[in-house]
């Protein structure tokens, strides 16, 4: 038998709680009584710390973007700090400190919410027989999925700090001779903060653990929407199997089931239901948070490649970084919407049952399937379905396209003025 949800997430927040997120007391424990929240633990405290670093970069940011809008606006150029870095760098900090929010109010309800998980997979697996269940090591498949997931993020985070570097280190260069190779690092990376307060070493390193802790929590909310997709859709898979055995050899028809038989599936699918709307109305703020952001950074980034420079490491770090974030965008969709797609399994098998044995049950059973809508949503503003992503897709490549031909526009009017004066000079 392979591991509960409870027991197969423990090594994934463990590290996460590393990084000062979900800090749930007794998440070791094999036992859900041991599993609590308190406010007055060295966990909470710790997360508190690391939304407290959080808000000073969101402070240094908001001071940041004022002074250079400021000096913008005095070369009639304000326009263009809208989608510069300091923008950028803002929202990017607004993220991950409401992505550590979020994850610390999910941590609250997570004992509660626990407690209904154990409750429908033990419902759900005393009802399963040996040949109706297939091999589901959900510990292997989330640890497989975070270390690919971590060692990504971090060579993403090691490029743009890589890209920063060797963007600002010539312009440094001319400006200060003495600074090192830390000093133009440190600089270049933190402009907003060492524009504000006299350079340090020590101010460098505290501002890059805290962009570092950003950047997980950051990627960490996708990684558990990701988990939490997968854990849910496996509770339906488990209940789908055991509504397969009735199929017979060339599923065109069912075996005949008893009353009672159809009344327990459809008593399970409505527990596992529930569950799914439980979780749902935890997890929707981060669901939300996270396809906003990703479709935002994916905006920026292709409104950037307009302005690449012939650097290899910045054409790499772009090339990279959006990739990423469309592999992070892609996975949350897919794995969010099985939830939905599983839920709809069962109408084939249902469609199919003969007519001498379509009960009262049988009927009720139907009804639910193909009226009651199941899945994760972002706040009831979207469900995540199919088809949900292939509006997301096309929104993606309508961008892309209208930026296309804004480029060619723009080009054209730069044209247009360099022939003009090139013209009046003669």
């Amino acid at each position: 038998m392979s591991a509960n949800f409870h027991q197969a997430v423990h090594p994934v927040i463990v590290i996460a709680q590393c990084f000062g997120l979900f800090p749930v007391s007794g998440i070791g424990s094999s036992k859900l009584s041991d599993l609590k929240f308190t406010w007055w633990s060295f966990k909470v405290l710790y997360c508190c710390l690391s939304i407290s670093g959080s808000l000073a970069l969101i402070l240094f940011d908001i001071l940041f973007l004022f002074n250079t809008t400021a000096v913008y606006n005095e070369k009639k150029r304000a326009r263009k700090i809208i989608i510069g870095g300091p923008t950028v760098r803002l929202v990017f900090s607004l993220t991950a400190t409401l992505g550590t929010v979020l994850l610390l109010k999910l941590a609250q309800q997570w004992p509660k919410l626990m407690a209904s998980w154990e409750k429908v997979e033990k419902e759900l697996n005393s009802k399963v027989t040996d040949h109706q269940t297939k091999p589901t090591n959900l510990a292997t498949r989330f640890k497989l999925l975070t270390l690919g997931a971590m060692f990504l993020a971090l060579s993403e985070h090691i490029l743009c700090a890589l890209s920063v570097y060797v963007e600002s280190h010539p312009g440094m260069r001319s400006k200060d001779a003495n600074n090192d190779t830390l000093t133009l690092y440190f600089k270049g990376q933190f402009p907003q903060i060492f524009a504000q307060v006299e350079f340090a070493y020590w101010k460098g390193f505290l501002a890059q653990l805290v962009i570092f802790f950003c950047t997980f929590s950051w990627n960490f909310v996708d990684l558990f929407i990701v988990i939490s997709g997968i854990a849910l859709s496996n509770l339906f898979s488990k209940l789908n199997n055991r509504i397969k055995s009735v199929e017979e050899e060339f599923c065109f028809t069912t075996k005949t089931m008893p009353d009672w038989w159809w009344a327990e599936a459809r008593i399970d699918y409505n527990r596992v239901a529930t569950i799914i709307r439980e979780f749902d109305s935890q997890l929707s703020p981060i669901i939300l948070l996270s396809f906003t952001t990703n479709l935002f950074f994916i905006c920026i980034q292709f409104l950037c490649s307009f302005r690449l420079t012939t650097m290899e490491i910045e054409t790499m770090y772009f090339i990279f970084s959006v990739s990423f974030i469309f592999v992070r965008l892609a996975m949350v969709s897919l794995c969010a919407s099985s939830i939905h797609e599983e839920s709809l399994t069962p109408l084939s098998i249902l469609y199919s049952v003969d007519s001498s044995a379509y009960t009262k049950e049988v009927q009720r059973f139907l009804f639910q399937v193909t009226t009651d809508r199941i899945g994760l949503t972002g706040m009831k503003f979207f469900y995540i379905t199919r088809s949900f992503i292939l509006k997301v897709v096309g929104t993606v490549i309508t961008y892309e396209l209208v930026l296309i031909q804004f480029n060619a526009v723009q080009a054209d009017h730069h044209n247009q003025n360099i022939t003009k004066e090139y013209i009046t000079a003669f």
